[in-house]
């Protein structure tokens, strides 16, 4: 799933003026696995969830040659 986060810093100084709603920090994108609930660099489509590489190996099954 994505979530957005507020990751604003309040880094508003006397010189250097808050951007306000204009902040590109405060409506931050946040990857999380809708298996094992990380937050994660990418997200795949399996099925109708959004996982992480490793939660979607493990719902795949190996090809075993005899």
């Amino acid at each position: 799933m994505v979530r957005y986060e507020n990751q604003c810093c309040d880094c508003a100084t006397e010189g250097y003026s808050c951007r306000g709603s204009e902040c590109s920090l405060r409506r931050v994108p946040v990857l999380i696995c809708d298996k094992c609930g990380e937050e994660v660099d990418d997200l795949y489509e399996y099925g109708y969830e959004q996982l992480c590489a490793d939660c979607v190996s493990e719902r795949l099954d190996k090809v075993e040659i005899e």
